[in-house]
């Protein structure tokens, strides 16, 4: 993997989690969620990768940096715009 492969991913991924943690605790707030519970989005942004960290680096170390870092961008991309398609889908029936 070259390091402008590496450089793209990398810049991705942080531009949909950088623009998706305000849009997530503004649309809470948007369907009437209160201070508790946008607490609790926000804060699952630092709880869920503090516990998954050491299972994904304990995959990489066997599985290599490819697979992991392919399934991660799938994953990412799945969970951003799920959202959309629901939308999309209830829009149109």
């Amino acid at each position: 993997m070259t390091i402008r492969t590496v450089f793209i991913i990398t810049l991705s991924f942080h531009t949909m989690v950088s623009t998706t943690r305000p849009l997530i605790t503004l649309y809470a707030s948007h369907l009437g969620a209160g201070t508790f519970e946008i607490g609790l989005l926000t804060a699952a942004f630092a709880f869920f990768p503090l516990i998954l960290a050491i299972h994904a680096g304990k995959i990489s170390d066997q599985m290599g940096d490819r697979i992991p870092i392919f399934l991660g961008s799938i994953g990412c991309t799945a969970g951003l715009t799920l959202p959309f398609l629901v939308r999309l889908a209830a829009h149109y029936t």
